[in-house]
């Protein structure tokens, strides 16, 4: 039998436990990759815009939105940029040899993931790039928010 205290306990957790979830629901949001800058200005808070280092390699995807969907196709991250709409997205990479790491003439690659998933926040400016001493790592780095903003 319950008593009262432990009705009240349940009764306050709820609310905080559906609050929790529906935050956890928006942190995995998948992100879009958009055409081009957004033509609507109050959209601008919500996109952000990510570019590559010279020499690394980078592709981006989206996360299927559904189980009944097509795993989308990805596209290479360039110098220039791209723009995108907040979310989460896979990131494809190849990290395989340092900039500032000891030189080797015939590295042997670690076995390494060569994808991850990043969470890109809207109204930022974001730059990818490869580990300055790590094989296997890309690093995403906030250059800060986006002019206008």
């Amino acid at each position: 039998m319950l008593d009262r205290g432990t009705v009240i306990a349940a009764i306050i957790r709820l609310p905080l436990l559906a609050a929790l979830l529906a935050l956890a629901g928006c942190a995995s949001q998948p992100g879009l990759i958009l055409a081009g800058p957004p033509r609507d200005p109050t959209d601008l808070p919500f996109s952000a815009f990510l570019e590559a280092s010279d020499a690394d390699y980078f592709w981006l995807s989206t996360p299927p939105h559904s189980d009944h969907v097509l795993e989308p196709s990805d596209t290479q991250v360039t110098k220039q940029g791209m723009w995108l709409q907040q979310g989460v997205f896979f990131l494809e990479f190849e990290c395989y040899s340092p900039k500032k790491g000891p030189a080797v003439a015939y590295p042997i690659l670690p076995e390494s993931a060569d994808e991850t998933t990043i969470y890109i926040k809207g109204g930022r400016r974001y730059l990818l790039s490869c580990d300055d001493y790590r094989i296997g790592k890309a690093v995403l780095t906030d250059l800060g928010p986006l002019p206008g903003l």
